[in-house]
């Protein structure tokens, strides 16, 4: 966007105002670029600095390749492509060498083999070690791809955030062996409860968040995948990783990997929500609550004086008091509750009137046994094991 006006035809207060207009919008940009990935567009390429042993080896500004290049051999996996979704894109392709199919991959972090010695082909691993700093919450991963298979193989986009640093020794072979090689914050060993490392974890972290997309489907032209994040923690991150797939990884090394299976990728973006799943009130569940219903009327009962509190969750976590604001008001006024996105880019405001009014709906709100919902209650469900 530019602004431009002649300097003699501008008054001081103009000049001020127009150049406080696009400082705001500056600061806008700047503040919405933070939510965001750096190089997720996939326009600019560089060499791969970790094997540089080959020229050939490129990798997206900001993110790194699984190209290997050991014992004079090369592995390219990651081609740079001028037909993308919007500019360029990127192109991973699984290739075999010395004798074994690799699946091709992309990733925040570093991806790492591990061959002791070409007597040892048997034993190779591999894996993806680290990522970037981070601190934000988006709800969904959005990507763009197109794909090709070369059989029923999956590809596979996961989200991952942690906090704390892990460390492994072991991790599986082509053998179904565990090779000894250490290495920290790798994926089996942050991601634990889905694709943990079979050799065991020495020092865990913790894991806060998990979006997982797997899919086999052939794709032929652009298609936009969402990727659902779910929240394991109230915690915020501290550390992210993004792996983006043609082949079966990760998938605890599975050796199911096809020779020339194809995966373009471009255009990755984080949305930032400003909705609710779940409302609680008193800790319990409204069970009428509808993320796309913005107005509620609850009855408390005769004897009620005051309203409950309300808790907001969203992805499998509990809402920071941050991200929302609530105007309680007494029963029979309207509590409003605004919740801001995390980016800014935009706000749900949902309204409840609570009464003293006895309800004529004759359904239940909850079961509880010992004190916990049943879980996946339904009002209109009526048979539960």
């Amino acid at each position: 966007m530019f602004f431009y006006m002649e300097q003699k035809t501008m008054s001081r207060g103009l000049r001020t105002a127009v150049a406080a207009l696009v400082l705001a919008f500056l600061m806008v940009g700047n503040a919405s670029a933070q939510y965001q990935i750096s190089g997720s567009d996939f326009n600019t390429f560089e060499a791969d600095n970790i094997h540089s042993g080959n020229a050939s080896c490129i990798q997206p500004v900001g993110w790194h390749a699984s190209n290997v290049v050991q014992f004079g051999m090369s592995m390219v996996v990651l081609y740079q492509d001028n037909s993308g979704h919007t500019g360029n894109c990127g192109r991973l392709e699984n290739v075999t060498v010395f004798g074994q199919t690799s699946p091709a991959w992309v990733s925040l972090g570093e991806p790492w083999a591990y061959l002791e010695s070409l007597a040892k082909v048997n034993e190779a691993t591999a894996g993806t070690d680290g990522g970037i700093n981070w601190t934000h919450r988006p709800d969904t991963m959005s990507l763009w791809i197109k794909r090709t298979d070369n059989g029923t193989e999956n590809a596979n986009l996961v989200y991952y955030a942690w906090t704390g640093q892990s460390r492994g020794d072991q991790y599986m072979g082509k053998n179904g062996q565990c090779t000894s090689t250490t290495h920290y914050d790798e994926e089996s060993d942050i991601r634990v409860n889905y694709n943990g490392n079979d050799c065991g974890t020495a020092v865990q972290a913790t894991q806060v968040a998990e979006g997982h997309w797997v899919n086999n489907s052939t794709y032929s032209n652009w298609t936009q995948i969402k990727v659902p994040i779910n929240y394991l923690s109230n915690t915020a991150p501290t550390r992210l990783n993004i792996i983006i797939s043609a082949g079966n990884y990760p998938n605890k090394r599975s050796s199911d990997i096809n020779e020339g299976s194809q995966l373009w990728f471009d255009d990755l973006s984080l949305i930032y929500s400003s909705k609710a799943h779940e409302l609680l009130l008193n800790n319990r569940k409204l069970a009428t609550f509808n993320q796309d219903t913005y107005f509620y009327t609850q009855s408390l009962g005769a004897s009620a004086t005051t309203v409950p509190t309300i808790t907001l969750k969203r992805s499998g976590r509990v809402l920071d008091p941050t991200e929302y604001t609530i105007n309680y008001a007494p029963i029979g006024d309207t509590t409003t509750v605004t919740i801001n996105a995390e980016d800014g880019s935009s706000s749900t405001t949902y309204k409840i009137l609570f009464t003293t009014a006895l309800s004529t709906n004759s359904k239940l709100a909850d079961i509880t046994v010992n004190g916990s919902s049943v879980s996946n209650f339904n009002p209109l469900i009526f048979n539960y094991n």
